[in-house]
């Protein structure tokens, strides 16, 4: 029975590898005409790229607690009115600052061609721990 097993096992590999082997050269040979790895890959890219602003919005999380507070002209009281920032920039768009923090860490990347990114890590932390620590985030 084992010996049974690997006879029809190894006859149906080397037939599937040489199918395949001669439908991959088709396919890379009708590609030359037709141009599909690039439309496939085009379409890759895209996909890759709408997953990446996904996790921006889901996984980055930047908050700020600031508040503007706005007094009545006509009682002359300060404070009776207060605006959150953060809910004005959620109203224009969600997730704004996670955005604007993921653009400026990229940008500061493609500057520097990758070479620092250790560096720029170490900065963010820091960054993040003193802006906290002043209650900005």
């Amino acid at each position: 029975m084992f010996i049974l097993y690997n006879i029809v096992n190894i006859g149906l590999r080397y037939y599937a590898i040489v199918y395949g082997y001669k439908k991959g050269i088709g396919f890379l040979n009708d590609n030359q005409e037709s141009n599909l790895i690039q439309r496939i890959s085009t379409m890759a890219n895209v996909v890759g790229l709408m997953v990446v602003g996904a996790l921006i919005s889901t996984i980055i999380k930047v908050q700020t607690p600031l508040e503007i507070s706005t007094g009545s002209s006509v009682t002359g009281e300060v404070g009776e009115n207060v605006i959150a920032i953060q809910e004005m920039l959620d109203q224009i768009m969600p997730s704004v600052l996670s955005l604007a923090v993921t653009i400026t860490v990229y940008h500061v990347l493609k500057k520097t061609k990758g070479s620092h990114a250790a560096m720029i890590i170490v900065i963010m932390m820091l960054l993040t721990i003193a802006l906290t620590y002043f209650g900005i985030l």
